[in-house]
């Protein structure tokens, strides 16, 4: 089970994706986890991110966070996600996807934030108001599950803290 921090900095991890779609929409979504003082999310778009994108993405996660979208779970069988993301034109979430069928799972979890919805496990906070102070760090390149023969995507880091002094902190 997370924590109340690693389950805050998971959504915030979701409304950096949830930005990155409404401000760039021909993105595709890789993973978000949490990671030790933040979060990353991958991305594959046409977009080239850089620092100077930060302020922007920034300002839709605190309009995300300021409309106090819940987060809600649904669950879909193997078979209805599979056709989902593959009409959403997600093809990282459809290969998650196929291989938790591979290994025997019959139905997986997405989470509905907004007109937002991602696979995922969770949790998550109650709504996006309750996601802490978020400051976006920087952007690598990292390849699709970490194998060097898979496509390279975008990974953007932040962090984010329950307060704006644990934050400068």
């Amino acid at each position: 089970m997370k924590n109340d921090l690693e389950t805050m900095r998971h959504s915030a991890a979701h409304l950096l994706a949830a930005a990155v779609k409404n401000l760039f929409p021909k993105t595709s979504l890789g993973i978000g986890p949490t990671i030790i003082d933040g979060f990353y999310y991958d991305f594959d778009s046409n977009h080239k991110f850089s620092e100077d994108d930060f302020k922007k993405i920034e300002r839709e996660i605190w309009n995300l966070k300021a409309q106090k979208l819940p987060f809600i779970k649904i669950k879909k069988s193997i078979y209805a996600a599979q056709a989902f993301t593959e009409k959403e034109a997600e093809p990282y979430k459809a290969k998650i996807i196929s291989d938790l069928k591979n290994q025997g799972e019959k139905s997986v979890t997405f989470y509905k934030t907004g007109d937002f919805i991602d696979l995922c496990k969770g949790p998550h906070v109650k709504h996006s108001g309750l996601v802490g102070e978020i400051k976006l760090l920087s952007v690598a390149g990292a390849y699709w599950q970490g194998d060097e023969k898979n496509k390279m995507l975008q990974r953007i880091y932040g962090t984010a803290w329950t307060t704006k002094d644990d934050l400068k902190s």
